[in-house]
């Protein structure tokens, strides 16, 4: 007997059976219709498998992880083409192409009907010439790549056969490659305006904050003391005037020399004094505005990010605000 395992056979009327249903009540065959007969294998050296008897091995052109992925798909009823998973009805292995002299390892049908072949790739491609017949007839074909264990590997999946499926593909790999780029550029504009909303806001708040300490109070007491003072000083120096017309009225020219300089004094003093009150009720002016363009700029960060759809940044933790997920992913 040969050591080479299989776990799928067939009975006589054609039904696929998979190793784990097997028993030794049945006959089982390599394919249906087919003379190379199946022996059932089950001891305690070797895993429960089908084997082949050495005369026959000359009948066999192909591997047991080639035929085992081909019966799987008749077994199961579907197959994977990169990442989607399609259902196939009535699969036939080995099947003659059309009145061609290529054969298909599995040939069926999609549910809605378009007839298709799969082309299980282990180490032999399918040659250039049976692509060309393929495509010059329009037969949807797809090609499944297995490693050496028989494990398809998703990624490699190719279809070629049909004109206007190749056009979708193609579409489809732009409009990935467009959306990647998208997201790319997204998440970066995000981060900057982030970044930049988080920078702008420290430097205000350090800024604020030292103003208000310099100042010695809120931004409502020294707008109330700037007020006051400002009253003050436009009482003191309605006081002055009048106080130097009464001067000059009764006085001698000494004594309205004596007021002139007091007034010119006074005057300095209070015009230093304003300079001072305008020069902080600008610099408040200036902090409400900034204030203002990070509240409108953070409002605008957060609608960004309210608009973002869940599957751009994966699975969102339950009880953990979408804001918080996406600065922290982001970031």
């Amino acid at each position: 007997m040969s050591e080479l395992k299989y776990l799928y056979a067939c009975l006589k009327d054609g039904t696929v059976v998979s190793i784990s249903d097997a028993d030794k009540s049945q006959e089982y065959y390599l394919y249906p219709g087919e003379k190379v007969k199946l022996i059932l294998r089950h001891g305690e050296v070797y895993q429960k498998h089908f084997a082949v008897k050495s005369e026959d091995l000359h009948l066999i052109n192909e591997s047991p992880e080639h035929y085992n992925f081909k019966m799987n798909i008749l077994k199961e009823g579907y197959f994977y083409y990169k990442e989607y998973k399609l259902l196939i009805k009535n699969a036939k292995v080995e099947l003659r192409i059309s009145n061609s002299l290529y054969r298909a390892d599995v040939f069926g049908e999609l549910l809605c009907g378009t007839p298709c072949i799969i082309e299980v790739i282990k180490t032999c491609k399918v040659s250039e010439e049976k692509k060309e017949f393929i495509n010059e007839n329009q037969i949807l074909t797809f090609e499944i790549i297995i490693d050496k264990d028989g494990n398809q590997i998703i990624e490699q999946s190719n279809c070629y056969g049909n004109a206007e499926l190749e056009r979708l593909t193609s579409e489809i790999v732009n409009y990935k490659d467009e959306i990647t780029s998208a997201d790319y550029k997204f998440r970066w504009k995000a981060k900057d305006l982030y970044m930049g909303h988080e920078n702008e806001t420290r430097s205000i708040d350090r800024r604020v904050k030292k103003a208000i300490e310099d100042a010695g109070g809120s931004i409502e007491n020294i707008r109330r003391r700037a007020e006051e003072r400002g009253e003050e000083i436009r009482v003191r120096s309605e006081q002055i005037q009048n106080r130097a017309k009464e001067e000059i009225k009764f006085n001698d020219e000494t004594i309205f020399g004596k007021a002139i300089t007091k007034i010119q004094n006074d005057g300095i003093e209070q015009r230093a004094l304003c300079k001072q009150i305008v020069y902080i009720a600008r610099e408040i002016r200036e902090l409400e505005r900034k204030i203002k363009i990070q509240s409108e700029l953070e409002s605008e960060v957060r609608k960004i990010s309210e608009d973002c759809q869940p599957e751009w940044f994966g699975y969102f933790p339950k009880g953990v605000p979408k804001l918080n997920h996406i600065f922290y992913f982001i970031s």
